[in-house]
């Protein structure tokens, strides 16, 4: 009974994506598929809705991030502020927390995870979440012209970790803590050729090409199980693509 009251009250139809005179990426989109990104840009209906134990994950992720914040504010006052949107031509998006000191601005995402698989095999922090933060950096440069310093949080139940990232030609560098455990860890990743990248396919108005098959790094399946709601847009015929 109680669980299928607690599905009733987060389960709720995902948002259509609102066209506009100037649609834009979302910065958590990069490091992800970028088919799935454009796809949702040029208004392509996705099938279905995020599972329900999925929103109930997200809920909980939102509680997670006010809890956070709320400590935070006891600390920093109006140094710290949530939810902070930056955007220009091409990508919008709300930053989780923005503190401002009198040496530096803080960007923070914050991100809820589970304790079960926390850190496994040290994978935190995560590609598509450290590809999203650097993003936000850029465009608050580009929108205040301040360089802010990026932080990456995790937070389960039990277990957390913190990571500054610095941005670097062929990758970044994360650096800080997980439960007390200092860890200095690389992410082959490019935030910065991703993003031209993604913008380029916007420019032009076109699709990112097909994965040949489907795949879980891409994101089109979870346990062999498809999870992308643009699953058959790519996969009419279930794994051979058009």
């Amino acid at each position: 009974m109680i669980r299928e009251a607690l599905l009733a009250a987060v389960a709720r139809p995902r948002r259509p994506y609102k066209s506009s005179s100037t649609p834009r990426l979302w910065p958590s989109g990069l490091g992800r598929c970028p088919r799935q990104s454009m796809l949702r840009v040029l208004g392509v209906k996705a099938e279905g809705g995020f599972p329900a134990q999925l929103q109930i994950a997200m809920e909980l992720g939102n509680r997670f991030e006010d809890s956070t914040f709320a400590y935070l504010k006891q600390v920093f006052g109006t140094a710290i502020r949530q939810s902070v949107r930056v955007k220009d031509a091409y990508w919008s998006g709300k930053i989780d927390f923005l503190l401002t000191t009198d040496s530096d601005t803080y960007i923070v995402e914050h991100k809820a995870t589970g304790d079960k698989w926390f850190d496994y095999e040290q994978g935190l922090p995560k590609d598509e979440h450290v590809c999203q933060a650097c993003l936000y950096r850029h465009l608050y440069q580009q929108q205040f012209n301040v360089d802010p310093k990026v932080l990456l949080f995790y937070r389960s139940w039990s277990s957390w970790a913190e990571f500054a990232l610095t941005e670097e030609e062929e990758g970044v560098r994360c650096k800080g803590q997980v439960n007390d455990l200092e860890v200095s860890r690389w992410k082959w990743v490019r935030p910065t050729e991703k993003r031209l990248a993604l913008e380029g396919y916007l420019s032009d108005g076109v699709l990112p090409p097909v994965p040949d098959k489907p795949s879980a790094e891409q994101g089109c399946l979870f346990r062999g199980k498809p999870t992308c709601s643009y699953y058959s847009v790519c996969f009419p015929e279930g794994g051979h693509h058009r």
